[in-house]
Protein backbone atom coordinates (compact mmCIF):
# COMPACT_ATOMS: atom_id res chain seq x y z
CA UNK A 1 0.00 0.00 0.00
CA UNK A 2 2.78 2.36 0.90
CA UNK A 3 4.37 1.88 -2.53
CA UNK A 4 1.13 3.08 -4.10
CA UNK A 5 0.64 6.04 -1.77
CA UNK A 6 -2.33 4.47 -0.01
CA UNK A 7 -2.60 4.89 3.73
CA UNK A 8 -5.65 2.87 4.72
CA UNK A 9 -7.90 0.00 3.86
CA UNK A 10 -11.55 0.99 3.59
CA UNK A 11 -13.83 -0.59 6.15
CA UNK A 12 -17.50 -0.39 6.95
CA UNK A 13 -18.35 -1.30 10.52
CA UNK A 14 -14.83 -1.30 12.05
CA UNK A 15 -15.93 -4.23 14.17
CA UNK A 16 -15.31 -7.37 12.12
CA UNK A 17 -18.92 -7.82 11.08
CA UNK A 18 -19.48 -6.46 7.57
CA UNK A 19 -16.67 -8.00 5.50
CA UNK A 20 -15.90 -4.86 3.47
CA UNK A 21 -12.23 -5.02 4.46
CA UNK A 22 -11.61 -8.72 3.65
CA UNK A 23 -8.03 -9.35 2.55
CA UNK A 24 -5.87 -12.37 1.80
CA UNK A 25 -2.54 -12.38 3.58
CA UNK A 26 0.13 -13.84 1.31
CA UNK A 27 3.13 -13.50 3.63
CA UNK A 28 4.19 -12.03 6.93
CA UNK A 29 3.37 -12.48 10.61
CA UNK A 30 0.07 -11.29 12.02
CA UNK A 31 -2.66 -12.05 14.51
CA UNK A 32 -6.39 -11.45 14.30
CA UNK A 33 -9.20 -10.56 16.65
CA UNK A 34 -12.75 -11.92 16.64
CA UNK A 35 -14.32 -11.95 13.16
CA UNK A 36 -17.96 -12.60 12.24
CA UNK A 37 -18.28 -16.10 10.74
CA UNK A 38 -21.08 -14.84 8.48
CA UNK A 39 -18.52 -12.84 6.47
CA UNK A 40 -15.41 -15.02 6.82
CA UNK A 41 -15.49 -18.79 7.21
CA UNK A 42 -13.10 -20.97 9.20
CA UNK A 43 -11.84 -22.38 5.85
CA UNK A 44 -11.09 -18.87 4.57
CA UNK A 45 -9.18 -18.08 7.77
CA UNK A 46 -7.21 -21.31 7.32
CA UNK A 47 -6.44 -20.22 3.72
CA UNK A 48 -5.03 -16.87 4.86
CA UNK A 49 -8.07 -14.63 4.57
CA UNK A 50 -8.78 -12.08 7.30
CA UNK A 51 -10.62 -8.85 7.94
CA UNK A 52 -8.20 -5.93 7.85
CA UNK A 53 -10.01 -4.17 10.68
CA UNK A 54 -9.26 -7.16 12.94
CA UNK A 55 -5.70 -7.88 11.72
CA UNK A 56 -2.67 -6.79 13.70
CA UNK A 57 0.52 -6.91 11.65
CA UNK A 58 3.64 -8.03 13.47
CA UNK A 59 5.86 -6.72 10.66
CA UNK A 60 5.46 -6.17 6.94
CA UNK A 61 2.60 -8.03 5.27
CA UNK A 62 2.02 -8.86 1.64
CA UNK A 63 -1.72 -8.84 1.00
CA UNK A 64 -4.10 -9.38 -1.88
CA UNK A 65 -7.16 -7.19 -2.22
CA UNK A 66 -10.33 -9.28 -2.41
CA UNK A 67 -14.08 -8.81 -2.43
CA UNK A 68 -15.65 -5.39 -2.33
CA UNK A 69 -12.31 -3.58 -1.85
CA UNK A 70 -11.10 -4.52 -5.34
CA UNK A 71 -13.05 -1.70 -7.01
CA UNK A 72 -11.77 0.86 -4.49
CA UNK A 73 -8.16 0.00 -5.32
CA UNK A 74 -8.64 -0.39 -9.07
CA UNK A 75 -9.79 3.23 -9.19
CA UNK A 76 -6.68 4.42 -7.32
CA UNK A 77 -3.86 2.35 -8.84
Amino acid sequence: MGRHGLKKIPSGCHGGGCGVCKIRILSGCYRVGKMNRDVISPKEIEDGFALACKTIAEGDLEIAVVGRMRKFYRERL
